[in-house]
């Protein structure tokens, strides 16, 4: 199922199989805002009903982004570089299976922050709407 996107700049919409994804517009290069339609509703509607609800969209706003996901994510990013350094610096004083596991619990441990980035931040999805 298709979902409506308005741009604000250059007034058009798009549409993308994605609810809530963050859309590029092909026109002006900048976030498209998500209007929670979908794209046969849009097809069904008139052309003045088209126009008014494409002024209704400029009042749309981007959803409001968790801090503490976005901190978790780049603790995470941070935690998986770190990790890959630490374990090619550890190849040359110690065993290469040290160095393995080293390398391996470290993504882990980034992956799993990541992850917890991921569902606070699915969670503030759910609040905004």
């Amino acid at each position: 199922m298709k979902y409506l996107y308005y741009c604000k700049k250059c007034k058009s919409t798009n549409s993308t199989e994605n609810d809530n994804s963050y859309l590029q517009c092909p026109e002006c290069k900048v976030q498209m805002y998500a209007t929670h339609i979908t794209a046969d509703e849009w097809e069904t509607r008139t052309a003045e009903e088209k126009e008014f609800l494409k002024k209704s969209f400029e009042t749309i706003e981007h959803p409001v982004m968790n801090p503490i996901g976005k901190a978790l994510k780049t603790v995470g990013w941070v935690y998986i570089g770190l990790s890959v350094i630490g374990s090619f610096m550890m190849l040359t004083e110690v065993d290469v299976a040290y160095s393995a596991l080293s390398l391996i619990f470290g993504c882990l441990g980034g992956l799993l922050l990541l992850g917890f980035a991921e569902v606070v931040n699915l969670l503030q999805d759910i609040k905004n709407k």
